[in-house]
C-alpha cells in the first residue's frame, strides 16, 4: 500500500471517528462520509473493503470515546455504512443499464456499432456511476 493511500485511510478513519464523537445523527453522518469515500475510488470489492475498513476502525476509536451507549452507536454506523453501500450498488446498476440501452458488450467494452475507441466506455462507466450516486444523494 503506497503512503499516499495509507494517508487517505488515516483521514477516512478520523473523519468516522469525529462522527461519532459529535454524536448528533451517526447514521447520516457515517452515510454521506462512506458514500464520499465510494465516489472517490475506484468500485472494486478491494476498494470497498478498505473503505469499510477504514471506516469501522474510526467508528470504533469513537465509540471508545464516546459517553453514551456504544451498542447504538455502532448499529447507527452500521446502518449508515449499509445505506451508502446500498446507493452505491444502486447507482452503479442503474449506469450499466443505461450502457446497455446504448449497446455496450461489457466482455469487450467496447461499443458494439461504430469505430473501436479503446478505453471509452470504461471511463464512461465510471462517469455515469458518480453521477448516479450524486444523483441519488
Amino acid at each position: 500500500m503506497t503512503s499516499s493511500a495509507m494517508d487517505v485511510d488515516q483521514v477516512l478513519k478520523s473523519l468516522a471517528s469525529q462522527s461519532i464523537k459529535q454524536g448528533s445523527n451517526v447514521r447520516v453522518a457515517v452515510r454521506d462520509l462512506t458514500l464520499k469515500a465510494l465516489q472517490q475510488r475506484e468500485f472494486t470489492l478491494e476498494q470497498i473493503g478498505k473503505i469499510l475498513r477504514s471506516v469501522t476502525e474510526g467508528v470504533s476509536l469513537g465509540v471508545g470515546k464516546r459517553e453514551v451507549k456504544a451498542e447504538q452507536a455502532l448499529a447507527a454506523a452500521v446502518a449508515g455504512m449499509d445505506d451508502a453501500l446500498r446507493k452505491a450498488v444502486e447507482a452503479s446498476n442503474l449506469a450499466l443499464h443505461r450502457l446497455t440501452g446504448e449497446g455496450y458488450d461489457y466482455e469487450r467494452l467496447q461499443p458494439e456499432e461504430g469505430p473501436r475507441r479503446a478505453g471509452a466506455p470504461r471511463g464512461r462507466v465510471l462517469r455515469e456511476h458518480r453521477e448516479c450516486v450524486a444523483d441519488r444523494e
